[in-house]
């Protein structure tokens, strides 16, 4: 699993990662445990990776529409070594919009939730989050900010989210380039 810019995760198959059971019936009101199994380990930093299921479609029956379900649930795999994210955050303007713009130069992705944004005298800024909200190691993540926003460059605003590893709370000066 990667990014393929700010906006596009990429999945590619892997044999790293193994299901088992790869494959299982369910029945309604029931569950089942699935083991997964790294086949190696993540070297220098955090492995990541994507294990979907997919609901097979039963046999065809007359007048009857299925839907059928797709779960894609991240694993994220940790090396011996400490590991750890370091994203550095940045508000800027790009084809006529702002952008919170979330680079991580650590080890390891940060999942972060509740993302607020405050601009100068308490005007709260609203933030689109559609993908996910994990920010992996070596990569870029961004977010477009409500299409009304006022902003300026020098401006500073003030960030805060939950995130897996505590809290995110720093001001950003928007970028005047």
């Amino acid at each position: 699993w990667q990014l393929d810019g700010p906006d596009k995760d990429v999945l590619a198959p892997t044999d790293d990662l193994l299901a088992s059971p790869p494959i299982a019936t369910v029945q309604p009101g029931a569950s089942q445990v699935v083991r997964l199994v790294l086949r190696k380990a993540a070297q220098g930093g955090e492995g990541t990776y994507r294990i979907i299921f997919d609901q097979l479609p039963p046999p065809d029956e007359p007048g009857v529409i299925h839907v059928l379900v797709r779960i894609s649930i991240p694993v994220f795999a940790e090396p011996e070594a400490p590991i750890a994210p370091k994203v550095n955050w940045e508000i800027a303007n790009a084809d006529g919009r702002w952008w919170l713009i979330a680079t991580n130069g650590g080890t390891r992705h940060l999942s972060v939730s509740k993302i607020k944004l405050e601009a100068f005298g308490g005007h709260e800024l609203q933030v689109q989050v559609n993908s996910p909200p994990h920010i992996l190691a070596g990569a870029t993540r961004r977010w477009l900010i409500q299409a009304d926003a006022k902003l300026t460059p020098n401006e500073v605003v003030h960030l805060t989210a939950d995130a897996d590893v505590g809290v995110v709370d720093q001001r950003i000066t928007i970028d005047a380039g």
